[in-house]
């Protein structure tokens, strides 16, 4: 039996496997906003570059988003569709199935976060978050 190993940090048990797990979700910077933005409809190029840059609020180097779709292509979260318009290849780039799967760690993620930020005053007090946290501070 493989053990699982834990570090406790002022308490809390934080599980290395996991957290490593979560670190690779954003070992690529733009990976989680591509999928966010290609959840809303699929895109070609240039339309989800400029998409891109409105929701991130800065600039995004076309190479960086070129290398970030052909990663999320290979790994099947992204599709990349390819129609033909005379000798034109247009390509448009969507999220798959696995891509939506993979989507759903980022909104819980991203909604705990949010939560994070909350005052434990301001929690209806249903939340393991602001539980644990007032177990802490009592003990």
């Amino acid at each position: 039996m493989v053990t699982r190993a834990t570090c406790i940090n002022g308490g809390a048990k934080i599980d290395i496997e996991v957290l490593v797990r979560i670190a690779d979700l954003f070992r690529f910077r733009w990976d989680p906003p591509i999928l966010a933005v290609l959840a809303e409809r699929p895109f070609r190029f240039r339309a989800l570059h400029t998409r891109l840059e409105t929701h991130v609020g800065e600039h995004v180097d076309d190479n960086a988003l070129t290398r970030s779709l052909h990663r999320l292509t290979r790994s099947g979260l992204v599709r990349a569709d390819s129609k033909h318009i005379g000798s034109r290849s247009i390509k448009t780039y969507g999220l798959s199935d696995k891509g939506r799967e993979h989507l759903v760690i980022y909104e819980a993620m991203v909604a705990v976060y949010a939560h994070l930020q909350v005052p434990p005053d301001e929690c209806d007090g249903t939340c393991p978050v602001h539980n644990q946290q007032a177990a802490h501070r009592a003990a």
